[in-house]
């Protein structure tokens, strides 16, 4: 649906949504909601690109969720959450069945048995799991070799991403570098980029990217 940068058009669409289904009230948040449009473009790209997959009771890690309200709402299409963070992982979300643990993204990949998720969502985390001091992209190809290897055949990974269309390396790289670090790994996209200019600079543009395995 997306594979390309987003723009404002795009958050006046979400946005809609977001006050369509009441999410802010459904799905609380401290102040992702209000005061971080760039959020809302993560979490409805993520969410709309999830929803095209179809399939019932998927099993779906959300790395390094927080707080955020993504994997919530997901969870309440009857699918078997586990979000995953390491500083942060209280919530405003009462009766959520969303299984909360607080660990390393990049050692929890690591012990997650092969082959046993159907999806893994990133909301603009992965940029910041690279113990290197953000070189060489290591947090990064570290997330793709384990997705790649916990994914199911045909399992997705839904990721939305803050992006520096400067860089090759780094806390922020190009979306084009993201895929080719994906694909190194047998992540492949769901359906070709689209390049397209991007009006949305708060503080970074925004990328929505859907690979599969």
């Amino acid at each position: 649906m997306y594979n390309r940068l987003l723009n404002h058009s795009d958050l006046v669409d979400f946005q809609k949504e977001v006050d369509d289904e009441n999410y802010k009230e459904r799905f609380p948040h401290r102040d992702l909601w209000d005061n971080h449009p760039d959020a809302i473009l993560k979490w409805i790209s993520i969410l709309r690109e999830f929803k095209s997959i179809g399939g019932e009771n998927l099993k779906v890690i959300d790395l390094g969720a927080g707080p955020g309200s993504l994997p919530h709402i997901i969870s309440s299409l009857g699918h078997d959450v586990t979000a995953i963070d390491i500083t942060d992982i209280d919530h405003l979300i009462h009766q959520s069945l969303v299984k909360m643990v607080l660990g390393d993204v990049l050692y929890e990949l690591k012990i997650i048995p092969p082959e046993s998720v159907d999806v893994f969502i990133d909301s603009c985390a992965v940029t910041h799991f690279d113990p290197s001091g953000y070189s060489q992209n290591t947090g990064w190809k570290q997330v793709a070799e384990g997705v790649s290897k916990a994914l199911k055949p045909n399992g997705k990974f839904i990721l939305s991403s803050d992006v520096d269309l400067n860089a090759t390396d780094g806390e922020f790289i190009t979306p084009q570098r993201i895929i080719e670090i994906m694909e190194e790994n047998d992540l492949n996209l769901m359906h070709p980029y689209e390049v397209v200019e991007t009006d949305f600079d708060e503080p970074w543009p925004v990328v929505t990217l859907a690979f599969e395995k």
